[in-house]
């Protein structure tokens, strides 16, 4: 600041000269953010400095004017408090940085406290917040195991389920977008594109190990590989057994891991379910139900499928201890049969090629019968003669067939 000053003595003579007054702001004021708020985003797999902040860097400034005094930067507090050891401040310039990553599905933004304070008085300090956005970086699906192995037997029919991979996606609600394929194409196995169920499309003949790979990819591409080892297990058609319930198929079906198992507590050995059919989807010829499980089954610790004749005459002679374990899985009332020949394998029998062929006939007579009186009835108001040269017409087209 300047200041002229003048002196005059008795006389009336003056002098003037000029002061220059240096005025200096006293240390009082604390520092200050310019900014209550700063927010950045981060992606998940972010480490380093972070990319930019919002409205503008992190910065402090000294409350006194002129002074300027330096200021030092400290992170105050971490909202989850599991997240502190995540960042780290620069001490002199207030950069924020990420040091350990962050995991969206976890957590979507932390709150740090900010401080600042001055270097020559730490009593004299500044706070303000910085919101931390965690953004979702795109990450590749992860099966849930490196490696899966399975046993089938080289008669297992088509479907046959071997094994269900399962893949989780780590990105948010993206899961249930996962598609499985194989990477090699195979002739005896496949994969079910949306549940990652392998099943068998044909292993007849074939005995041994088979290594498969298979991918789940998701929406955008990125992709995890496992492999699944599949034990092929030679056996044969004449080695299987059919029992008959008095149940429905779909019944039997959903509970085949039971009937496994019940099967086996009452015959002491290892059983498994090579399929389950009914007659009813080829011709309804009995009141109740009849559902087919066709079987093999192994001494226990042994892959050696028994004879059918063996299982047989086992089922027979411990009928008994084998309703009682069914019927625990299905209830009083269960009917057991052991059945002959291989109805219910998946094999065609001539019987039951018969059947099919009177089942069509039947169909198609059933289906010319409205005809023949939809016919009949238009051409009721016509002569006599129009209405019997029709109906003989019609009658002698069913006997040709």
């Amino acid at each position: 600041m300047e200041q002229f000053s003048s002196a005059q003595d008795e006389e009336g003579l003056s002098s003037t000269t000029e002061v220059i007054i240096d005025v200096q702001d006293f240390d009082n004021l604390n520092p200050y953010f310019q900014h209550n708020l700063y927010e950045t985003t981060v992606q998940e797999n972010w480490m380093g400095s972070v990319p930019s902040v919002h409205p503008e860097a992190i910065k402090a400034l000294d409350g006194d004017r002129g002074i300027n005094e330096t200021l030092a930067y400290s992170i105050s507090s971490v909202s989850p408090r599991k997240y502190q050891s995540n960042f780290l401040i620069d001490f002199n310039t207030g950069v924020i940085a990420v040091v350990q990553w962050l995991d969206r599905e976890e957590i979507g933004s932390v709150l740090l406290g900010i401080k600042a304070s001055q270097q020559d008085d730490s009593q004299k300090t500044a706070d303000s917040t910085l919101l931390v956005h965690i953004g979702d970086a795109a990450e590749a699906p992860v099966f849930s195991n490196d490696t899966y192995a399975a046993q089938i037997f080289n008669i297992a029919p088509y479907k046959y389920p071997v094994v269900k991979l399962k893949a989780t996606d780590p990105d948010v609600g993206e899961t249930e977008t996962l598609r499985y394929s194989l990477v090699e194409p195979s002739s005896m196995f496949d994969v079910e594109p949306s549940s990652g169920q392998v099943y068998v499309v044909s292993a007849v003949g074939e005995s041994g190990k088979v290594s498969l790979q298979v991918k789940a990819t998701d929406i955008l591409g990125l992709y995890d590989i496992t492999t699944v080892e599949v034990t092929v297990i030679e056996s044969g058609s004449s080695n299987v057994a059919v029992l008959s319930l008095n149940m429905a198929v779909n019944t039997v079906e959903d509970n085949a891991p039971q009937v496994e198992e019940s099967l086996g507590r009452a015959l002491g050995w290892t059983v498994r379910i090579m399929s389950v059919t009914s007659d009813a989807e080829l011709f309804q010829r009995e009141v109740q139900p009849k559902t087919y499980v066709s079987l093999i089954a192994m001494e226990p610790d042994s892959t050696a499928v028994l004879p059918k004749e063996e299982v047989k005459e086992r089922l027979q002679s411990e009928g008994e201890s084998v309703r009682t374990e069914l019927g625990k899985v299905f209830g009083p009332g269960l009917v057991v049969s052991v059945e002959e020949g291989s109805t219910g394998t998946g094999l065609r029998s001539d019987n039951q090629v018969t059947v099919i062929t009177l089942g069509a006939f039947l169909a198609l007579f059933m289906a010319l019968v409205p005809v023949s009186v939809l016919l009949t009835r238009r051409f009721s108001k016509g002569n006599g003669n129009e209405r019997a040269s029709l109906t003989l017409e019609t009658n002698d087209m069913l006997t040709r067939m």
